[in-house]
This record gives C-alpha cells, sequence and structure tokens, in this order.
C-alpha cells in the first residue's frame, strides 16, 4: 500500500491520438514521449534490468487487430521517419537505412552473446533468454478477447443477475454519449426521463462499463440538471478497446416498487438501448510486474478481464506468467470459485499473488488474528478466512451474527487462531472488552470493516467519524503491538438489495468513507485501506442473501481485499 504513486508513461506510447472523432477532445493531445530507454536500468552485474511491460496491446485502428512485435516495431519506426517531402535526397536516405541497419544488427549481436535474465514476480531471475523487444512490445491486454468462451453471453444477458434477462424502463433514454473517447480522456453520459410521473424518474444512474477492464464511476461524478435530465460523468478509462455500457436508475425510495401492488419493479429495469458499444482508443497503461514493496499502494489499480490477457503471457517465460497463475489456477479450498472470476485486481505498481488461507497464514504467520464489523465483515470472513467451518454454513450464516473463533495449524507446528468479533454499530466499550477478555492471546493483526448503521440515524460525515474514532482509539490503546487496518464499508447495489434506509446509498456512502480514510491517517500505526472504490466498480460482484448463487462473480471482492491486506501485512513483516 503504502503512498500514492501514479504508473509510469507507456513506452508504447509513441503514437498519436487514435480517437476518430470530428470533435475537440477534451483533454490534451497526446504527442510521442522521449525515445530514451526510460524502462530501462543496469543491475549490479551491468546486467539491463526491464522493470515495467505495458499491460494492453497496441492494435492497428483499421483492422482491430494487434500488432505482432515485428510490426509494431515497424510502425515506430514510420511514426518516426522523417517526411519524404522535406526535399531530402534518395541516397541519404538509403545511406541512413544502411547505417540503421548496420546498429541493429550490432545492437542484436550484442543481446545474443550477453545473458539476458528477465526478473520474475518473485524476484528470481529466469532460466530462459529473452530479447530486450520479447516483453518491451508484449503487453499484458489485447483489444481482442482471447478467449472467447469467457465472453459468451446471450442476448439480453444481465450482469447484475445473471439468471434473468435484462429489462428495460422504455421511457429512459441516453441522451448524449460519445460512442469514441480517448483513452485518460473525461467524457459524460446525459440520460433523460419521460415518464409523466415524474417521481419514477431517478436522481441517479449506476453505470457499468464492461470490456478489458470493468468500472463503475462513483455517485460522485453524478450531476442533477433538471427534474428529468441527470448527467454521469465518466473518469479517463486507460485501457484502449471495445466496452459494453449498461445503465439502470438509482431512486431515492426503491422499496415502494418492491410492494404488491407496484406496478414494475422499476429499480431493476435498464436504461432502454443499452447496453451500447462504446470504443476507447489510445495508447495503454503501462504496469510493474515486480513483486510488491511496503511503499506500494495495493488500491491503486483496475479490474482486468483474464479474457483479455495476451496468450503470449500464458507462458512460463512471461514475466506476468506466475501472477496470472495464482489468479487462474484453483484453490485449495474446495469452495472457493475464485479461479473461475473474470476479472481481477490488478494495481498498477506491483502485482501481489494471489494465495488461499492455509498459504497466508503460512507466509504472514499471524499468532492471532481479528476481523472486526457488521454482516458485511461476517461475509468477507467466511467467504476467505472461515471457509468450510461449521459457524460460516449457510444455516449459521442465516442465524443472527455472533463471535467466531477456531485455530488453523501451521507447517512449522505452531498455530493461529482466527477471530471475528460481530459488532455492528462500532461499538468501543463492547470492542474494548473482546479484546481485553475474549481472545486467547493478544492481536497480532486486526481488520476494521467499517459499519455503515450509524449513518442511519445521522448521516454528517464528520459526525460519523467521532463515533468512528472511539473504536480506533480502543484499537490504539489495547493493541499498541498489533498490525492494523482499517477498511472502508462496502456498498449495496440497489438493483439487488433494495432498501430506503440513508446508510445503503451511494450518496451517504462516498462522503463517509472519505472521513473515515481521513481520521485514519491520523493514526500512524493504522493502514487506511479504499475498498469502497474496488467494490463500487463490482456491482456485479457484491455478496447478497438475494440470489448470490446466481451471480457467479460474487466473492471476488472478499477474496481481493484479504489478499490486499494479507500482501500489506507479509511486506511488514518481510
Amino acid at each position: 500500500m503504502g503512498q500514492y504513486r501514479s504508473p509510469p508513461t507507456s513506452p508504447c506510447s509513441h503514437r498519436p491520438s487514435l480517437s476518430t472523432i470530428n470533435e475537440e477532445p477534451f483533454g490534451p493531445p497526446v504527442t510521442p514521449p522521449d525515445r530514451s530507454s526510460s524502462f530501462e536500468s543496469t543491475s549490479s552485474d551491468g546486467r539491463s534490468d526491464y522493470t515495467t511491460v505495458p499491460l494492453l496491446l497496441s492494435y492497428d485502428e483499421k483492422s482491430g487487430l494487434p500488432y505482432s512485435s515485428l510490426r509494431h516495431r515497424r510502425r515506430k519506426e514510420r511514426l518516426y521517419k522523417e517526411d519524404g517531402g522535406d526535399g531530402t535526397s534518395a541516397v541519404w536516405r538509403i545511406v541512413k537505412a544502411l547505417a540503421f541497419l548496420a546498429l541493429s544488427a550490432c545492437i542484436s549481436s550484442f543481446f545474443f552473446l550477453g545473458t539476458l535474465y528477465i526478473p520474475f514476480l518473485a524476484g528470481e531471475p529466469s532460466s530462459e533468454f529473452l530479447s530486450a523487444d520479447d516483453w518491451i512490445y508484449a503487453p499484458l491486454l489485447v483489444q481482442e478477447s482471447t478467449n472467447a468462451s469467457v465472453l459468451d453471453r446471450p442476448k439480453g444477458y444481465n450482469p447484475l443477475a445473471p439468471s434473468k434477462k435484462l429489462e428495460y424502463d422504455f421511457n429512459l433514454h441516453i441522451e448524449f454519449v460519445r460512442s469514441t473517447i480517448s483513452t485518460g480522456e473525461t467524457s459524460s453520459i446525459i440520460f433523460h426521463c419521460r415518464h409523466n410521473d415524474i417521481s419514477l424518474c431517478p436522481y441517479s444512474y449506476r453505470v457499468l462499463l464492461a470490456g478489458p477492464k470493468i468500472h463503475s464511476p462513483p455517485h460522485a461524478k453524478t450531476t442533477v440538471l433538471d427534474d428529468r435530465r441527470v448527467q454521469v460523468e465518466m473518469g479517463g478509462v486507460r485501457d484502449p478497446g471495445w466496452y459494453q455500457l449498461y445503465a439502470w436508475p438509482e431512486f431515492e425510495r426503491c422499496e415502494r416498487f418492491e410492494k404488491e401492488d407496484a406496478e414494475k419493479p422499476y429499480h431493476k429495469l435498464a436504461v432502454s438501448s443499452t447496453p451500447m458499444m462504446i470504443q476507447v482508443t489510445g495508447p495503454a497503461p503501462v504496469d510493474d510486474y515486480r513483486a510488491c514493496s511496503p511503499r506500494d499502494d495495493l488500491t491503486h489499480g483496475r479490474w482486468i478481464s483474464k479474457a483479455f490477457i495476451d496468450a503470449d503471457h500464458h507462458s512460463s517465460s512471461s514475466p506476468f506468467y506466475s501472477w496470472i497463475q495464482s489468479h487462474s489456477r484453483p484453490s485449495s479450498s474446495s469452495d472457493s470459485t475464485y479461479s473461475t472470476a473474470e476479472y481481477i485486481w490488478t494495481p498498477y505498481d506491483c502485482k501481489p499473488q494471489h494465495r488461499d488461507m492455509n498459504d497466508w497464514l503460512e507466509a504472514v504467520k499471524p499468532e492471532t488474528l481479528l476481523i472486526v464489523g457488521d454482516e458485511k465483515a461476517r461475509n468477507l470472513f467466511c467467504a476467505t478466512l472461515g471457509a468450510g467451518e461449521k459457524e460460516c454454513s449457510l444455516e449459521a450464516v442465516s442465524e443472527p451474527a455472533s463471535d467466531i473463533t477456531f485455530a488453523r495449524t501451521r507447517s512449522d507446528g505452531s498455530f493461529s487462531t482466527i477471530n471475528f468479533h460481530f459488532n455492528p454499530l462500532g461499538d468501543a466499550a463492547r470492542l474494548s472488552n473482546y479484546i481485553s477478555s475474549a481472545l486467547l492471546s493478544p492481536a497480532s493483526h486486526i481488520l476494521f470493516v467499517a459499519p455503515t448503521v450509524l449513518l442511519g440515524d445521522n448521516a454528517d460525515p464528520s459526525m460519523y467519524a467521532i463515533k468512528m474514532r472511539k473504536a480506533l482509539d480502543v484499537f490504539a490503546d489495547l493493541a499498541k503491538e498489533a498490525k492494523i487496518a482499517v477498511a472502508t464499508s462496502f456498498g449495496v447495489v440497489q438493483n439487488q438489495d433494495c432498501s430506503d434506509k440513508a446508510e445503503t446509498h451511494r450518496q451517504t456512502l462516498e462522503p463517509a468513507n472519505a472521513a473515515l480514510l481521513e481520521l485514519v491517517r491520523g493514526y500512524p500505526n493504522v493502514e487506511p485501506l479504499n475498498i469502497y472504490s474496488l467494490q463500487n466498480d463490482r456491482p456485479d460482484a457484491v455478496r447478497s442473501p438475494a440470489g448470490h448463487a446466481a451471480r457467479p462473480e460474487e466473492g471476488v471482492l472478499e477474496h481481493t481485499l484479504v489478499d490486499i491486506v494479507m500482501e500489506s501485512w507479509r511486506q511488514l513483516a518481510a
């Protein structure tokens, strides 16, 4: 986690903007950066060390097909080639071409005579020889899916409820949207409500982009233009490719649509004419494929589709191979379906591997691990650390939540006690009593998932932070030696779990979570985790009692949070 660090500029962005629109772009023009090897460094033994690799493969705007390494290099040569109409003689051009070929031959000889190893995620050298171009021009994602079966969706596919077809409210329309945008460019969607009954016009919309990455703009990007028109701003989508744009309404009061005499479940009806195709063009971002360090912000990244990963990276010679395999091979936990998830969380700064609970216990070696929170925290606990325990069975989960404790033996013969403390109000007195008397030994690792029910009484973010401060003070006083992480609360998806309670609405949660993060930063030994931003992008993966078995992506959020927290603790212990 550590401090925020922006990802490096793509070394493959030596080209003009690929946008095909005929209007002025909102963002700055894309200009070729300096051609120096900003991504190359020299190790202590004199060998070249390549630490960053672009994630997305460059592609031909006309054909839509990815460039091969050779074609990409030739395209770069053409881009920087001098204009033939500047008066340069043909002889001089031939001389320059021969000089270029001679220089290329020398460079190639150098690499073939030398020994070049590509570092892998774990920091180990590769046993195979790779030339520099193999990975500089072989990014992680491609524009076209390499696994069509993963994206073989039937007509009318509903990502929020895969067992049901999309149904529409034909009085909700998209008034304005650009069909082509550039990477990093901010654009907007304007929705128009044509209902005669103005109460059926929503105050907000849930937008979902699904393609090489999956993304949903936060509620803060919503602007109410008038009683019928709402604008949603889409921040810069950095991964080029084709995306499907979905949209659903969000109402301040939705429970009225679930009554028996309700005309229609308007909160579950999609905006007409969706999904529609949106093309994002431009250079791809660059990711580090190295192992993580304490300075890395593991919550700064995006969800990418495994279906768009370049087939080259499924080879053991790829620096991404070990990381990809950890997210793709089945877990040893029999009830885990994480390996089948289409989208995986991908930090820009590094590539943390996914591990199951037993592997994390071996890596972190917690003596006493404690998770504190409400029902959402229990869902996280039971989906990951408590998977297979009787306290996390369907029968137990359906009962009123309670505290859970069990032990696991590690390979060295020592054991870890795993604890969940149900505290839906963030009650400081109750928390203090549990930490002081209920634990078998002092907590060594604590994850606190902030509850949201307090927002129902007072949605003021500052008041919410004051209430949370009391719980944080308990951790600071009674768990001075523990490694502590505080996560923002998960949101809900109105289309799946309708509620008129203020604490379930994104417009309430987002400012409250921002206030919580600011508060946590005042505790030097507590790590803040903005998990809400990860969850907001995945309305298709939120755990819910209603029809959860129909969502194949459910549970991926919980596994991702545990991976982020455990990787952070592993780095602190290293």
